[in-house]
Parts: structure tokens; sequence; C-alpha cells
């Protein structure tokens, strides 16, 4: 069955249990950092994008009047 990612305190641990859980967020962990590469690729091409644009344009702040929160 799958194993729920953090087990409330206190529960009997077995070293099965353990090590599933180890493999477990050891695999979400390998995930998490390939979503992380694919978005900071994805941002350093828009960011290219922007840059020749403002080139372009002539513009030097188009960073902060496109991405200002």
């Amino acid at each position: 069955g799958v194993v729920p990612p953090y087990p409330a305190v206190g529960l009997p641990q077995s070293e099965e249990f353990l090590s599933q859980e180890k493999q477990f967020l050891e695999a979400e962990l390998e995930s998490m950092k390939g979503a992380l590469e694919d978005i900071n690729k994805r941002l350093s091409e828009i960011k290219k994008v922007y840059r020749s644009k403002a080139l372009k344009n002539g513009k030097k702040n188009i960073f902060n009047s496109t991405f200002s929160l």
C-alpha cells in the first residue's frame, strides 16, 4: 500500500515502515528537484526573451514594470 508521507508522532515505527517512508520521501525529493529544474529553465528562457525585447525597445526597467507584485 501507499506509505503516508508524515506519520503521526508516537506511532510504533518498525524498521520496515521507516525504510518504506525513506524511499517514499527520497522519490518525492527527486521529482521535486526535476520540477524545480524545469521551472528554472523556463524562467531563464522567459528572462532571455524579455531581455532581447528590452534591448530592442531601449527599455532597461522592463523587469520592474512586468514583474512587479
